[in-house]
C-alpha cells in the first residue's frame, strides 16, 4: 500500500487539505457542496483511496464555508468559480502535474464543470451528485427572514438575498458541449436535493467517448450510509483504471 501523508494548509487564503503519497506526477482536487465541508462525506474515503493510487489529493474548502474567515451571509457562487480557478492555477504552477482530475459533490460538481470547461488541462471528471442546474434545486425557495435567506441541511446559515440567487439562479448545463476529458457522474435515485435526471440530460449532451452515469438506487444526497460510499470509491477507482489516469 502506498504510503500517504495528510496536512491542512492555506493556499490563496483558501483552507485546503492535502493528501500526498510518496511521490506522484498526477493531481485531484476536490470540491464539496453548498453550506458543506472539504471533510464532508464521502470526500475522506475518495482522498485516501485517491492517494493510496499514487494519486496527489488537494480538498479545497470555499470561501464562506466551514472554518473560513469570509463570512458565509456574503457567498455568492462567483466566490466558488474564482477559488476553483485559483487552485488549479496553482496546482499548474507549484506541481507542474502530467494529469489534473477535478471531483466534486453537490455545489462542487457545479464548479467542477464550469472549471473543465475552462481549463484545457483537465484529464479526468468525477461528479457526485451533481448540482448541475440550481434552478431547479432551489425551485422551492427557504425561509427569508428580513433581507436573509435561511439556508443548509438545516436551515441554520444566513445568506444575502443577492448572494442566494446568484446560486438559485447558476446553471452550467450548456457548459456540457464543451467538456473534453473523461467523465464519470455518481448520483442517487433517491436524491431528495438533486434530481438526478439533471445527471441524465447532462451525459445525452457530453460529447467525449469516455463518458459513464452510474445510478444508484439509495443513498440519497450524501451517499449514506457506508455500503453505498464503498460503491462510489469502487466506481471511482475502476474508472481512473480505465482511463489510465
Amino acid at each position: 500500500m502506498v504510503s500517504c501523508r495528510q496536512y491542512d494548509d492555506v493556499v490563496d487564503e483558501l483552507n485546503v487539505t492535502f493528501n500526498i503519497p510518496e511521490k506522484s506526477d498526477k493531481f485531484f482536487i476536490l470540491f464539496h457542496g453548498f453550506t458543506g465541508s472539504r471533510f464532508q462525506p464521502p470526500y475522506n474515503e475518495l482522498a485516501n483511496s485517491l492517494c493510496e493510487k499514487g494519486i496527489n489529493v488537494i480538498r479545497v474548502e470555499f470561501r464562506g464555508h466551514d472554518k473560513s474567515k469570509f463570512p458565509f451571509e456574503n457567498f455568492r457562487i462567483d466566490h466558488a468559480y474564482e477559488d476553483a480557478e485559483n487552485i488549479i492555477s496553482f496546482v499548474e504552477k507549484e506541481y507542474n502535474p502530467k494529469q489534473i482530475g477535478l471531483a466534486g459533490v453537490s455545489m462542487g460538481g457545479h464548479v467542477a464543470i464550469y472549471a473543465a470547461a475552462k481549463f484545457s488541462g483537465i484529464n479526468a471528471l468525477i461528479l457526485l451528485a451533481p448540482a448541475i442546474d440550481f434552478t431547479e434545486v432551489f425551485r422551492n425557495p427557504p425561509k427569508k427572514v428580513d433581507n436573509y435567506y435561511l439556508v443548509g441541511r438545516y436551515g441554520n446559515l444566513k445568506l444575502k438575498e443577492d448572494g442566494y440567487m446568484s446560486v438559485a439562479r447558476a446553471n452550467v448545463m450548456n457548459l456540457a458541449e464543451k467538456i473534453s476529458s473523461p467523465i464519470l457522474i455518481i448520483h442517487c435515485k433517491d436524491d431528495s436535493v438533486v434530481p438526478y435526471t439533471q445527471s441524465i440530460r447532462f451525459l445525452e449532451r457530453i460529447r467525449v467517448e469516455k463518458k459513464k452515469l452510474v445510478l444508484l438506487e439509495k443513498g440519497d444526497h450524501f451517499f449514506e450510509p457506508n455500503e453505498v460510499k464503498s460503491k462510489v470509491i469502487e466506481e471511482a477507482n475502476n474508472f481512473l483504471s480505465i482511463i489510465n489516469f
